[in-house]
């Protein structure tokens, strides 16, 4: 069984977060409604990219957590290598207790919002990776972390 708590800004996460919610999950929560939860075999934790890193709400949870086994997962607007992605995951992963056992991780490209486009427009490769990110999460990303939670379990 799973338990579900993601951080979302932009509704990146709070989507896969409810796509995860399909699989047998006890709960789905906001990291602001995150208290008391009963225990799961999987704690899954959803975030969005602040800086290379979660936000300062996902930090504080995370900073909590003892004694779980947890399944990472995020979305960033900026940049899709793996190279990236994994610097955020670390210093995501450096916000838990070494008490917790990390089962797994998992981040995609998401849509930013569209205010911010404007910003991009004298950078032509910043534009394209802005247009990319449109399109994300997917059902690929949905069909990719599912796959990867239930590697994790």
């Amino acid at each position: 069984m799973i338990g579900i708590v993601y951080s979302s800004k932009t509704g990146n996460t709070q989507s896969l977060a409810n796509s995860l919610n399909f699989m047998e999950s006890k709960y789905c929560v906001s990291v602001e409604d995150a208290k008391d939860l009963e225990p799961v075999d999987l704690l899954c934790i959803g975030f969005w990219c602040d800086k290379g890193d979660c936000d300062d709400s996902m930090k504080q949870y995370l900073s909590t957590l003892r004694n779980q086994n947890v399944f990472l997962f995020g979305t960033a607007g900026f940049g899709k290598s793996k190279e990236y992605f994994e610097m955020i995951l670390k210093n995501v992963q450096s916000h838990l207790d070494a008490s917790n056992c990390v089962k797994g991780t998992w981040m995609c490209q998401g849509k930013m919002p569209l205010a911010i486009r404007a910003k991009f427009e004298s950078n032509p490769e910043m534009l394209k990776n802005f247009d990319e990110a449109l399109k994300h999460p997917n059902d690929k990303d949905v069909d990719s972390l599912m796959k990867s939670v239930n590697e994790a379990l």
